[in-house]
C-alpha cells in the first residue's frame, strides 16, 4: 500500500563552520542531522510535530538510509532540501531528499523509518498521518 510522494515546503539551512572538514568541505556525516531536521520539519509541515508524537507513545527510528553525494558544499553555503513523504504500508514511511545549493543538485537522500511503540515493538501509522500523505 504504497502511496504517492506528498510533499512539503523546501527546508533551508546553511552550512557551519564546524561542519566542514579540514578540506574545507562539509563533512559526509553532516547531511544526517540536516535530513533528520528537515524530516521533522515536514512532519510538522504536514500537521504531526514529533514531539507530540513521542509524547502519545509513536516513536519513527531509521530504518534504512541511503545518500548519494553528487558535489560539494563548503562553509556558509545555503542549503535548499526538498522532501517529499511516501506511507510504505501501515509502519513506515519514507523521505525522499534532495538536496540543493544554487542551481547545484548536492546530493540525493532516502531514509526510510518505522513506526515504533515505547518498548521499540513495530506498530501502525496514525491513520490520520496516513489519511494526510495520501491526501
Amino acid at each position: 500500500m504504497d502511496t504517492p510522494p506528498k510533499t512539503v515546503p523546501p527546508h533551508r539551512l546553511r552550512v557551519r563552520y564546524a561542519e566542514t572538514d579540514q578540506m574545507g568541505v562539509a563533512h559526509h556525516a553532516a547531511y544526517l542531522p540536516w535530513l533528520e531536521e528537515a524530516r521533522i520539519i515536514a512532519l510538522g509541515e504536514l500537521g504531526f510535530a514529533y514531539r507530540r508524537c513521542e509524547e502519545q507513545g509513536l516513536f519513527m527510528p531509521v530504518h534504512c538510509l541511503e545518500i548519494s553525494y553528487r558535489r560539494p558544499l563548503r562553509f556558509d553555503d545555503e542549503v535548499e532540501i526538498h522532501t517529499r513523504i511516501t506511507a510504505q504500508g501501515r509502519t513506515a514511511l519514507c523521505f525522499m531528499s534532495t538536496l540543493h545549493h544554487a542551481d547545484s543538485l548536492i546530493a540525493e537522500a532516502r531514509v526510510q523509518v518505522v513506526a515504533t511503540d515505547a518498548q521499540g515493538r513495530v506498530c501502525r501509522l496514525p491513520a490520520e498521518l496516513l489519511q494526510v500523505i495520501a491526501a
